[in-house]
């Protein structure tokens, strides 16, 4: 994540998630910070695919912990 917010020249925030997106079946899974993207993810797909993986903020990842009401 490090290497896209330089990359990317974005501000360093905990709020950037790396997103597995699978079209297909309609799915959506955020990584979490212990996962493996290549290991986890990337071969499992098929050669010729739709499935993507995306760089973006999200902003509830780490509500439950900033505002535990």
């Amino acid at each position: 994540v490090l290497l896209l917010l330089h990359k990317f020249h974005l501000r360093p925030t905990l709020n950037y998630v790396i997103v597995e997106e699978l079209p297909d079946l309609h799915l959506c899974r955020i990584f979490e910070d212990q996962q493996n993207l290549i290991t986890d993810a990337l071969v499992h797909w098929p050669r010729d695919t739709t499935n993507r993986i995306r760089f973006r903020q999200d902003n509830a990842r780490h509500f439950i912990f900033e505002q535990p009401k």
